[in-house]
Formats: C-alpha cells, sequence, structure tokens
C-alpha cells in the first residue's frame, strides 16, 4: 500500500508553485497537533457538545477528512507520530513499535527513542541516565524538509507529555524537543548543552504543581454522558471507584510521583502541554517573520485516560469535550500572538483504541487478553516438538506482539532453515486463542502495491529489516494485549480510522469523505510551503485540500 512516487518531487514543486502562486508567501508558522489515541469517530459522536472556536472553527473554516485510515498494523505511539511527520509508514521511517527487539548475538529492548550517546538534561541529580533522540529514524520529517528549503532561519520545536511524541515528530534536525518526566519539562543533550531557558521557566515555577488538590468533574450535566460508562470485571479504577469528581493528587500530601501521574491522566495534562507550546512560541519567536516555522505539539493525556478507562467511559467523553475547549482557546491565543491568517493548521491522531475486551465478550463479540510470556512459551514447546533440536536453546526469542522475534543462531545451530522455522512459528501461533492470523514476513510480497490482501499490505508496511521480528501476529478482534483497561496496536477500524484536519492558508476547505492515508498530510504541508516532501517514498498530497475539486457537501 505504500506507493513510490517516482514523480512525487516534481509533482510536489507544481503543487507548490500552485500555493505560492495562491499566496505571496508561505504561512510564517505550522502548527501540527498530534492528539494521542483520539478516534476519528468522537467528531460526529460529541460534535454537538462543541463550542464554535475549537473542532467546529476547523471543521468549518478548513478541510476535514473523515474517511482517513492508517496504512499500517503496528498502531501505536511511536510509528504514529514518526509516520504523520515523515509521510511514510513503518516500512520506511524504521519505527516499528514503541520498543523493539534488536541482536547482537542475543536480543536486547530498544527504546524507539533510546540513545546512549545523549543523557537527558533538566532531571535532578542522580536521576536516571538513560538517553533520548530521533537518531532511530530512518527518513526525514516536515520540519528536517523545512530546515533543507529555507536554512537555519527556519526554527522548529516539539513539545508533548511522551518523549517519542515531540522528539520523533521534529525529526534529526529540530532545534528541539521538550517533554514532560516526573514532574519536569526535559529535553536531550542532543538538541544542545542545556534545557531552553523558557522550559527551565516551567520548572522554576513549578506550573506542573498548579493542578495539585484541583477537581476534574464533568464539564457538562451528568445526565448527557450516560450510560456510556463499561465496568471490566476485575479491573480497579484510577484513584478508587468514583468516576467524578476527581481530586488530582487526593492520596498525595505534596506533589509527588502518584500526583503527577495522576495529572497526566486528566485533562489538566494537555493544560500543561499547551502551557508549554504557548512559551516555545513567545520565547522563539516562532511565526514572528517571513521565514516559515514549525511548532508540533503532542496532546498526549488522552492516551493515558483511554487507556485507563476506556474508549466508552465518561471520562474520555469529558476529556474530549475539554481538549475542544482547550483547542479553541490556543487558537484564539494564536489568532492575537501569531496573527489570524498566518498560521497553517494540522490536526490528527497517532493511532485510535478498541472498546474494552470485557465490554465485546459481554455483548457476545468475542474478545479476550493476550499474554506475551504464554505465547512464547507455548510457541518454543511445539517448534521443538516439530523441530527436536539437539540444543535446548529455545528458538523464540522473544514475543513482543504482533512481533515474533526467532532466536537466529540457535536455529541456524540446530541446522533448521530460517524461513522454515518462521513460517512453523506463525502456523503454531495461528492457532492460539486470540490470534486471527499470522504472517512469516519471508513471505509478504516485494512491496505493499495492493496485493489485494489488505493485512499482507498493512505488515509490510509495518515491516522494517533487523528492527520488526520474522513473523506478523494479529491479534483477533476486541483482543488486546497486556493489563491496561483499553488499548489498541492492531490492524483494524477502531485503531486504524483517525482525523485529519487542515486549516489555513492555501487549504481548500470543505468535507472530504474519500478514503485517504493520514501519511498524506505531511506531503500536503509541504505543498503548501512551496517545498519538496521529506522522501520520495512520501504518501501522495491530499490533493482535495489544495484546489476547489471533490469537495463534498459540508
Amino acid at each position: 500500500m505504500t506507493r513510490t512516487c517516482t514523480f512525487a518531487l516534481a509533482f510536489l514543486i507544481s503543487l507548490g508553485a500552485a500555493a505560492r502562486a495562491a499566496q505571496a508567501e508561505p504561512a510564517p508558522l505550522v502548527v501540527v497537533i498530534v492528539i494521542d489515541q483520539f478516534r476519528a469517530d468522537y467528531i460526529d459522536a460529541f460534535r454537538d457538545y462543541f463550542g464554535e472556536g475549537g473542532f467546529k472553527r476547523v471543521l468549518h473554516d478548513g478541510a476535514w477528512f473523515s474517511n482517513a485510515h492508517l496504512e499500517y498494523g503496528t498502531t501505536a505511539t511511536g510509528p504514529g507520530h514518526a509516520s504523520m511527520l515523515t509521510g511514510t509508514p513503518l516500512a520506511v521511517h524504521g519505527i516499528v513499535a514503541n520498543d523493539w527487539k534488536e541482536f547482537d548475538g542475543k536480543a536486547r529492548g530498544m527504546y524507539c527513542c533510546g540513545d546512549d550517546g545523549v543523557r537527558i538534561l533538566g532531571l535532578p541529580e542522580g536521576a536516571r541516565a538513560d538517553g533520548r533522540s530521533p537518531r532511530n529514524l530512518r527518513s526525514g520529517t516536515v520540519g528536517d524538509a523545512m530546515r533543507s528549503a529555507f536554512g537555519p532561519s527556519s526554527r522548529i520545536w516539539t513539545v508533548a507529555i511522551k518523549d517519542r511524541a515531540a522528539i520523533l515528530m521534529g525529526g534529526r534536525s529540530a532545534n528541539g524537543a521538550v517533554w514532560f518526566d516526573d514532574g519536569n519539562f526535559v529535553t536531550s543533550s542532543y538538541y544542545g548543552s542545556a534545557l531552553p531557558d523558557w522550559a527551565a521557566t516551567l520548572n522554576r515555577e513549578r506550573v506542573a504543581d498548579r493542578y495539585f488538590k484541583k477537581t476534574w468533574d464533568r464539564l457538562l450535566p451528568s445526565g448527557l454522558y450516560g450510560p456510556r460508562f463499561v465496568v471490566a470485571a476485575g479491573k480497579k479504577r484510577p484513584g478508587g471507584d468514583a468516576v467524578f469528581p476527581k481530586t488530582i493528587g487526593s492520596r498525595s500530601d505534596q506533589p509527588d510521583k502518584r500526583y503527577y501521574s495522576e495529572m497526566l491522566n486528566s485533562p489538566f495534562g494537555d493544560d500543561l502541554v499547551l502551557e508549554a507550546a504557548r512559551r516555545v512560541v513567545t520565547a522563539e519567536q516562532l511565526g514572528r517573520d517571513e521565514v516559515p516555522d514549525l511548532l508540533c505539539v503532542g496532546c498526549s493525556s488522552n492516551d493515558i485516560v483511554g487507556h485507563a478507562y476506556g474508549p466508552d467511559s465518561d471520562e474520555v467523553m469529558d476529556m474530549t469535550l475539554r481538549t475542544d475547549r482547550q483547542l479553541a482557546e490556543f487558537l484564539s491565543w494564536l489568532d492575537e500572538k501569531v496573527g489570524k491568517g498566518r498560521y497553517l493548521l494540522a490536526i490528527t491522531a497517532d493511532h485510535g483504541v478498541g472498546p474494552l475486551t470485557e465490554w465485546a465478550e459481554e455483548a457476545g463479540l468475542g474478545g479476550g487478553r493476550l499474554h506475551e510470556k504464554e505465547i512464547t512459551k507455548s510457541l518454543n514447546e511445539r517448534l521443538a516438538e516439530r523441530f527436536h533440536p539437539e540444543s535446548s536453546d529455545a528458538l523464540v526469542a522473544a514475543v513482543n506482539l504482533p512481533w515474533i522475534y526467532l532466536n537466529e543462531p540457535a536455529v541456524r545451530a540446530a541446522g533448521l532453515e530460517l524461513d522454515r522455522v518462521a513460517r512453523a512459528a506463525a502456523d503454531a501461533v495461528s492457532s492460539h486463542p486470540g490470534i486471527a492470523r499470522a504472517v512469516a514476513v519471508c513471505d509478504l510480497p516485494d512491496s505493499a502495491d495492493g496485493s489485494g490482501d489488505d493485512l499482507l499490505d498493512y505488515v509490510r508496511n509495518s515491516y522494517y529489516p533487523g528492527r520488526a521480528g520474522h513473523v506478523y501476529a494479529h491479534w483477533s478482534q476486541y483482543w488486546y494485549k497486556g493489563s491496561k483497561l483499553a488499548g489498541h496496536g492492531a490492524a483494524y477500524e477502531y485503531d486504524q480510522h483517525v482525523p485529519v484536519l487542515l486549516m489555513g492558508a492555501g487549504v481548500q476547505p470543505g468535507h472530504y469523505t474519500q478514503a485517504i492515508r493520514p501519511t498524506g498530510m505531511a506531503a500536503t504541508l509541504c505543498a503548501l510551503l512551496g517545498i519538496a516532501p521529506p522522501a520520495p517514498q512520501c504518501t501522495a498530497p491530499l490533493k482535495a485540500a489544495l484546489a476547489a475539486s471533490s469537495v463534498a457537501s459540508r
């Protein structure tokens, strides 16, 4: 399904020329907001309760693509944020999961932004020393394309709660990426020798502590919410049994790790990151001259709330309504600070989320929970029975769903062909409860250009050699791995369907219902700026947003 566009460069330059003709200069500021775990259907589900200045403003004044589906199967935070700003799937940018396995004699865990050559700046003395950077990212981003086209005067900044959101959105040539960690805003020495002054000021002012003992209650009357809340059997609600109101830090005497965890598991986490966004725009003077700058904002608390309570909860509904209000306030602030019409806005999500597996089971839809240790044990037993290796070394090194990693040295030592064992592992895991289908990567088509088998295309777009496993195990609908209440990570509608919204100079307003890939947002932004896309493999731009044709009725 990934289309390598041999004509991409010339085509996009022509689109860029058209955009420049329509406007004297590109917008001085591009703002990209990625809302973590924000399913596309939330916009329709809660639209009647939105105010006029948030999502409704963007729906009216901008381009809304309501039929946007991710073209890959590993729908997680790291892959999603990388894909939206590189304009490519995992097979190109290389971020195959939040973490994966690599082999250097033995399997070792790799974090998508892990980098032992740098250190985190902004943490208290004695805090952990593991580093973070974008060095694992194998494709350029919109920010990298802007720096290439406009030079060092184009400033690229990102802020988020999660490190992988901030780092992967900015790319390898960003001026800075700032995220929140244990009560402080932090960055990496990859970007410089010190935490930016504006971030250090946020820490000195203890802005993160302003929500201590603050109450999160429903924004609207309780009767408008229900009956939405679903209790999962055997699952404990964070902070107790009460739905609302919630007192942030109720179990703490002062702001501490427990308080910060509760604060991020609420709308106040997004308040915090949007305050950081305002500070960086002001301090770094983004959008103040005619050389385009880029600000990427990761609203990560939506994902934390969604995991903790599930998409059908009062909490997720209220979180979404508050996201709308926060968006309205931020856009109003940008109108005043940068200038209405002087910024180009893009809003999307990294992935969606599935319903609670317990709810699906009660509804007769199936569902259940997968346990990776059980799958690993079962696979090794079945492969040992089939191949009778002389060594006791396990043939499966690790299961990090959806990927299954073979123990390559053990396979070779047993005199076995890797592809043969991979196919046997795929066959064995396919009969495990909760696995719908498994694919050995040796059997993938050479390209994902419409093989006629959607799952094969999704897997091909998810596969990056040396990082992805030998087998892709596609779990069954309404199943999920791990202990979080609700989850994502598979190739289903509820995980792949995300919103794509664009507003600003050069954008043709309208509601577009044709099927598109969200990764096309990156090339679209570049076309509106009149520059080449980050990579020739970028998904083609969303042409409907650049011209008056194909506009559906609003």
